[in-house]
């Protein structure tokens, strides 16, 4: 007997709360209509508001519809239906159902392993290069050297380096705008360039990518840290060079001028 007049009661407050969100809905429309009528619509399509009020209609926003004229006009209306847990049963209007739990795919590892392996094997053939042309102006500098011709090996080396790293970023962007993979809009080559190329050197982008690719984000920026390290290491060799190649000169220049000074 308790039980059934407890479940009638909880049946007439979910009804309550009906009738109730029912009625803010409607009167809140007729409220913002009259303030359309009275203060116009915004400077700018899509818009309207009153004062310093102004309500977006973007596509977040639900078209209102309805009689006394207000189907053509966008309401950026509140929802006031009872949400609420009523007497240990669940409303239909709770919240949305949670996204599905992100699970690495096979596909993703075989994907960037294969990419991480392409982008070694350029660098390696570019570090070759770079270390080949500064071998050959070392020499033909050697018989004459000094501090502008050493320096000028170091930022030749250097652009070539970058040069290097900018072409290793190809082979990904090429396979995110391939795949779609990078979660815009509007995806071209040039945005998912930026989106590699901002994830290729750790810093990080606005954009990212679809879940069945999110793995790649993460070895992107791997291939990114390996590859640095390898130019840190060129770099370095060829800056040993110049410093020991200075430091004779400077010997030799400390050597005659002693010798200059004791005849």
């Amino acid at each position: 007997m308790f039980m059934q007049a407890s479940a009638e009661t909880c049946g007439r407050i979910a009804n309550a709360g009906t009738l109730v969100g029912d009625w803010l809905q409607r009167d809140y429309r007729l409220g913002l209509y009259r303030r359309s009528r009275n203060c116009g619509l915004a400077a700018r399509p899509g818009e309207i508001g009153c004062g310093p009020r102004v309500v977006s209609t973007s596509s977040e926003i639900p078209r209102g519809s309805g009689a006394n004229g207000l189907a053509s006009i966008d309401w950026a209306e509140p929802d006031f239906r009872f949400p609420a847990r009523v007497c240990g049963g669940l409303s239909t209007h709770m919240n949305p159902t949670p996204e599905s739990a992100y699970v690495i795919g096979l596909h993703e590892v075989v994907w960037g392993g294969a990419l991480v392996a392409i982008t070694m094997i350029i660098h390696g053939f570019g570090m070759l290069l770079v270390l080949r042309v500064a071998n050959i102006l070392k020499l033909r500098f050697e018989s004459n050297p000094s501090f502008f011709r050493g320096i000028f090996i170091l930022i030749l080396a250097s652009w070539m380096i970058l040069l290097v790293h900018l072409t290793e970023v190809f082979p990904w962007a090429w396979f995110f705008l391939h795949e779609q993979a990078v979660n815009a809009d509007h995806i071209n080559g040039s945005l998912c360039y930026y989106f590699a190329l901002l994830d290729y050197t750790t810093l990080g982008c606005p954009y990212n990518l679809v879940s069945h690719w999110r793995l790649l984000e993460g070895m992107i920026a791997i291939a990114g840290l390996l590859t640095f390290a390898w130019s840190t290491g060129v770099l370095f060799i060829l800056a040993q060079v110049f410093q020991q190649q200075e430091l004779q000169s400077l010997k030799k220049w400390r050597e005659r001028r002693h010798a200059s000074k004791t005849h």
